[in-house]
């Protein structure tokens, strides 16, 4: 087996990560947000039954949820931690950034199940798109990463 090189990052370069993270995630949330409220003004939209469209705005607010929640540790670096970067920031941060894809990834599985059901008119394929949707993001951003940690951690008690 080869020896990994693993390095400590400092408190300085943690939030830096996490901020870049935060970029990258913003645009794609900010561009989903985007189609979600535009959808509302098309015309296919007001053929959609109350419910999906009671679940069109559930899925919206949910990543308007998101995005906010992506949004906080800038603003909370700037007026809790007056610019310095502390553990508690990098930890906040983290969760808050973790935290975020779960409403995220509701909003896009219940998105998914609209777009099916307006296309296949079978609750059933949109329901198991639906979920298949939100376990792959599910297995993706949480199962895979703490699973690669885990063994991590495995190794190096062995």
């Amino acid at each position: 087996m080869h020896a990994r090189l693993v390095e400590k990052e400092n408190l300085q370069d943690e939030f830096d990560h996490i901020e870049q993270q935060a970029r990258m995630l913003l645009p794609g949330m900010q561009a989903i947000f985007g189609f979600q409220l535009i959808a509302c003004f098309n015309a296919a939209f007001k053929d959609l039954s109350a419910i999906h469209q009671d679940m069109h705005l559930a899925a919206l607010i949910l990543m308007m949820l998101s995005i906010f929640t992506v949004m906080t540790p800038a603003a909370y670096h700037r007026l809790a931690e007056s610019g310095q970067v502390s553990q508690r920031l990098v930890t906040l941060s983290t969760r808050l950034l973790m935290s975020a894809l779960v409403p995220m990834m509701l909003s896009i599985s219940i998105e998914i199940y609209i777009v099916t059901f307006m296309i296949t008119k079978s609750g059933l394929i949109s329901t198991v798109l639906s979920i298949g949707t939100f376990f792959g993001a599910v297995s993706e951003w949480f199962i895979f990463p703490l699973q690669v940690r885990n063994s991590r951690r495995h190794l190096r008690l062995v």
